[in-house]
């Protein structure tokens, strides 16, 4: 999972809160050239694209809300827990030297369960 470079998890927490907030779009299409989503609901609405790596209020926001469990490991990095019935099997934890980066791994995969 962390090989996803920064777009890649840009775009796919943008697609997931696109999907909470817009739950009967017909489509959600990335627009390169102006670095948005449109979302076509009832007409094309545009979305920009969040960045909760660097944006510590959105990615602080993003972890309240998808009940995220962020904690420093003792030698070095971040883990977060996305589902704790996982993490009894031995998964259920992502981890990466960047907190906001370990939250937004944690988000994408937390979210592929549902």
């Amino acid at each position: 999972m962390s090989e996803l470079t920064d777009l890649e998890i840009r775009k796919m927490i943008t697609v997931i809160e696109i999907k909470r907030l817009f739950p009967k779009a017909k489509s959600i299409e990335f627009d390169h050239k102006q670095n948005c989503y449109w979302i076509n609901v009832v007409g094309f609405e545009s979305y920009p694209l969040l960045d909760p790596l660097t944006d510590d209020a959105l990615c602080f926001r993003l972890m309240v809300k998808y009940d995220m469990a962020p904690f420093k490991c003792e030698f070095g990095g971040y883990e977060c827990v996305y589902d704790m019935d996982l993490v009894l099997s031995g998964s259920g934890i992502t981890n990466d030297e960047n907190p906001n980066r370990a939250i937004c791994l944690a988000i994408i995969e937390g979210n592929k369960h549902e």
